[in-house]
């Protein structure tokens, strides 16, 4: 252990020894070596919490949010493999989700204005869910139709 302290990371000797970085990081300074070059480009430790962040807002929002640099969480970010948040899948998503809503309160007799109202949106955004929706009924039947089609040649 003693040989790799200041050439390896804290967190790997703690990993393979099987203790606590902390543990590793006492015993290394108790003898007076310092980080090493790779320590020092990683930054300081990560926690679950910060680390369950990535991904889920963008690397600016995460960086402000736990005070470190822009960098230092892109590296984090892409060392973990996770992949950057990107707003306009997370807006589809919930795009989607209040499409499905508006539908079923279509279905069940609420006309647009009150849909509009209940979701506090305004009617174009019922309307064009409503429109995109019928349009992926349409396509999913031609689709079918064409399937059936196929069998039968």
């Amino acid at each position: 252990m003693i040989a790799r302290l200041g050439i390896d990371t804290d967190t790997r000797i703690a990993r393979a020894l099987g203790i606590t970085i902390s543990a590793v990081a006492q015993r290394r300074r108790a003898l007076g070596i310092g980080r090493s070059p790779r320590a020092q480009l990683e930054g300081r430790a990560w926690t679950r919490t910060e680390d369950r962040l990535l991904g889920m807002m963008s690397d600016r929002e995460v960086a402000e949010e736990i005070g470190v640099s822009l960098a230092s969480v892109e590296r984090r970010r892409l060392a973990l493999r996770i992949p950057a948040f990107h707003m306009k899948g997370a807006v589809r998503k919930l795009e989607r989700l209040a499409g499905a809503r508006y539908i079923q309160a279509y279905r069940e007799g609420v006309t647009i204005s009150g849909i509009a109202r209940e979701h506090e949106v305004d009617r174009s955004s019922v309307s064009k869910a409503l429109q995109r929706y019928q349009r992926r009924l349409f396509e999913a039947s031609q689709r079918a139709t064409r399937a059936q089609r196929h069998k039968k040649a």
